[in-house]
């Protein structure tokens, strides 16, 4: 037990990212624990809520000289088009530097920063909204407020205030993530220097922080597994019929005019397409009415989705307008980073491309408008009014989308009710693995998956998943979990599949002790000369810890599931055939070859699915160090891990339980090629 950790996860004693933190009351609490109950994780929390207080209230006292003594004859509004416009800034710049290198964005790092420090290609892209959310927040919030802002009595230029409270802010949210990942997900506080008050925050390389992080990876190369279908020419026509906004210029002003995707350029249609088909396939996740009814703002989620979508082709044709020379001086050339738009304009354009009435076009923008509320976030609300009359658009957010994260965090703005999610996933489950073993011709003898409460006298359970090949019987409990994208959330998605595993042994011995009752409430024919064995597993929607066990008890999703049943390969190494265009597998895994290899092979591969094969091994430790305000200061470096860079012989290499073959040609076929999927 970890009594002090008991009491903040209780809300018993307010943390130090917390308002109405007292340091006093924090020693007190930790007082007060019994003697030699605090364990080593309270010990670390205690120790690391002092130095994370100490260095928020250094940066909170930074900012209040830097409002009072400090600031320039500027506007809030003019602040926040210049937050906006590094933002956009940041993310164009690695868009224009990367973008064609094929390079890894999870494992490829580059240190051309002031610190020289090592950062991901991935860090970079998120911090571009992230690192400026906060300072954006603050400013929004004096907006709202009608506060404006008084020159302070020894004011700096507008730019040195503009990267001091951008530094600033974005330091201050680094040390709330930090905070954060401590308390949730155990990173340890590890003093390294006493006397300079030198303190490393590290991330443990356990299977669970591991498991998220390669889960991660693998939700990226399926989304770009999905972009890549998307672009296919048969795909895209299904959407010639679509329009999309963009923006002439006649004179000296822009105008927004509606035009055809079919004529669209390359760019617009692939991310067009993507977005169409990833918004269709919503509906395995969601169901059709979640997505469809009307909300009580007068909207639906595909209607959002559909406004949405035209924002997204729209900023992807402003950062064809960023300039070409990204060397920033003053106000005005970092304006140019800041694409605005007319709200009238805009409404009208948008009714011609959505064919919609302006009155709903005008409540599904002010929905997806940021307003500094709280639990908004700038990914899924990418557009501030900058006036009465304007918009400002933050294309750092808006070109690269997460659709599943936009809509469960708007369902959640909208206080829809989408328990029902669980259900559209169970039948989803249960329709994809019915399908898959009637067509699987090394099945042969088989009962189909159902969802089914049974129920005796003495006890009864409500199953998920349950389906008997053979002799084997496979019982699954089914979790649908909402996208995972903070420590908090890590956890409770570990704490959520703890208690499925929990519930799929119990369900699990359930059916073991009254295996023949069972049998007939489902109407199954039982052999008592058979020998039953049971395979469990965990699903879950929101595909984290695929490939990993959580106590016990593998984790897979219904992608996973589906493909074992589906067919006996799984590819490891394909290119695109360079005659038809299509994909063309050089090196593939074999699963089974006939009905009792199916049999044999089903726990190994839900324990070591081919498809994930990153593991501890294939990750390394790199340390960056975070500025400190003076030399009296805590200060902190960071320890994370990224991935290496994988070769194509790591990937192979990497199967360890099942025969991976290979074309003939292969070594002659790997080595003219350049880009692997």
């Amino acid at each position: 037990m970890s009594p002090f950790f008991e009491k903040i996860k209780n809300s018993s004693i307010k943390t130090p990212t917390q308002k109405g933190f007292c340091l006093k009351k924090w020693k007190k609490s930790w007082d007060s624990l019994k003697v030699g109950s605090a364990s080593d994780r309270d010990a670390k929390l205690y120790k690391a809520g002092i130095v994370i207080f100490n260095l928020l209230e250094e940066v909170r006292k930074e900012l209040g000289i830097l409002y009072k003594q400090q600031t320039p004859s500027v506007t809030n509004n003019q602040l926040i088009m210049a937050y906006l416009s590094l933002s956009n800034r940041d993310r164009a710049i690695m868009a224009n530097n990367y973008s064609e290198s094929n390079l890894n964005i999870h494992s490829s790092t580059i240190s051309n920063n002031a610190a020289g420090n090592e950062i991901t290609l991935q860090e970079i892209s998120d911090g571009a909204v992230d690192g400026l959310e906060k300072a954006i927040f603050v400013c929004k919030l004096r907006i709202n407020d009608s506060q404006e802002l008084v020159e302070g009595t020894d004011p700096i230029t507008e730019m040195e205030f503009i990267s001091k409270e951008a530094n600033l802010s974005q330091l201050y949210g680094m040390y709330e993530n930090y905070w954060h990942a401590i308390l949730w997900n155990d990173y340890e506080l590890i003093e390294y220097d006493k006397k300079n008050k030198v303190y490393i925050v590290k991330q443990p390389m356990d299977k669970y922080e591991v498991g998220s992080f390669v889960s991660q990876i693998r939700k990226s190369r399926l989304g770009a597994q999905s972009a890549t279908i998307s672009t296919h020419p048969d795909i895209q026509r299904f959407y010639d019929e679509d329009k999309y906004i963009s923006i002439v210029k006649k004179g000296r002003k822009k105008k927004l005019v509606c035009l055809s995707i079919k004529n669209a350029n390359d760019e617009i249609k692939a991310m067009n397409s993507d977005w169409r088909t990833k918004s269709m396939f919503l509906i395995n996740s969601f169901g059709v009415d979640i997505l469809d009814n009307q909300s009580k703002s007068g909207f639906s989620i595909n209607e959002s989705l559909e406004v949405f979508r035209n924002l997204i082709l729209l900023s992807i044709i402003f950062t064809y307008k960023y300039p070409h020379d990204d060397s920033v001086f003053n106000l005005k050339k970092l304006s140019e980073y800041c694409p605005k738009v007319n709200k009238v304009d805009l409404l009208n354009a948008l009714k011609k491309s959505t064919g919609f009435k302006l009155d709903k076009i005008e409540k599904i923008l002010i929905f997806i408008e940021y307003k500094a509320l709280k639990k908004q976030d700038l990914w899924c609300h990418p557009i501030i009014s900058i006036s009465t009359q304007q918009y400002a658009l933050l294309t750092s957010a808006l070109i690269t989308p997460v659709i599943l994260r936009v809509v469960e965090h708007w369902l959640v703005t909208l206080h829809v009710e989408f328990q029902d999610k669980g259900l559209t996933y169970e039948k989803l489950i249960i329709d994809g693995v019915n399908s898959a073993i009637k067509q699987n011709p090394h099945i042969k003898d088989f009962n189909s998956a159902v969802s089914r409460r049974i129920k005796f006298k003495e006890a009864e359970e409500e199953i998920d998943l349950i389906l008997r090949i053979g002799n084997v019987i496979i019982i699954g409990e089914a979790k649908s979990i909402v996208t995972t994208d903070s420590p908090i959330s890590n956890y409770r998605t570990v704490e959520t599949l703890r208690y499925a595993a929990t519930q799929v042994k119990r369900k699990t011995e359930f059916v073991e002790n009254n295996l023949e009752q069972v049998f007939e409430k489902l109407n199954w024919e039982y052999d008592p000369s058979k020998e039953y064995i049971f395979s469990k597993c965990i699903l879950n929607s929101g595909r984290m810890y695929v490939g990993f066990d959580i106590d016990g008890i593998p984790v897979c999703d219904e992608k996973v599931l589906l493909k074992y049943f589906s067919e006996n390969e799984i590819p490891l190494v394909s290119v695109f055939d360079e005659v038809t265009g299509d994909p063309k597998h050089l090196a593939w895994v074999e699963l089974y070859n006939n009905f009792d290899e199916l049999k044999n092979n089903l726990d190994l591969y839900l324990n070591n699915p081919p498809q994930i094969f990153e593991n501890v091994e294939h990750f390394e430790y790199k340390t960056i160090s975070l500025p400190y305000l003076n030399e009296g200061s805590y200060k902190l470096l960071f320890t994370r891990f990224v991935p290496k860079n994988i070769e194509v012989s790591d990937r192979i290499n990497a199967v360890k339980f099942f025969p991976v073959k290979k074309i003939e040609n292969y070594e002659s076929e790997i080595e003219k090629v350049d880009f692997i999927f």
